[in-house]
């Protein structure tokens, strides 16, 4: 998504009193294009919480996740 559609998400999210929740899934497998900074780093007022994964990068059985949220 566009820097311009994210900052746009976010004042949405902000102004509706919104959560976003970004799963990042694929960050790590992606060689082709530069990617886009996470939607998490853009967020100034805590709404976007962050999901990611290690089994595509990682080992594909090893099922394991985190979170990254705000206070």
């Amino acid at each position: 998504m566009p820097i311009d559609r994210r900052e746009t998400l976010l004042d949405r999210a902000r102004d509706m009193n919104a959560l976003i929740v970004e799963d990042d899934y694929d960050y790590e497998m992606s060689f082709q294009n530069s990617a886009h900074p996470a939607l998490k780093s853009l967020d100034r007022d805590g709404r976007v919480i962050y999901v990611g994964s290690f089994s595509k990068s990682l080992f594909p059985g090893l099922r394991l996740g985190y979170l990254v949220g705000s206070e």
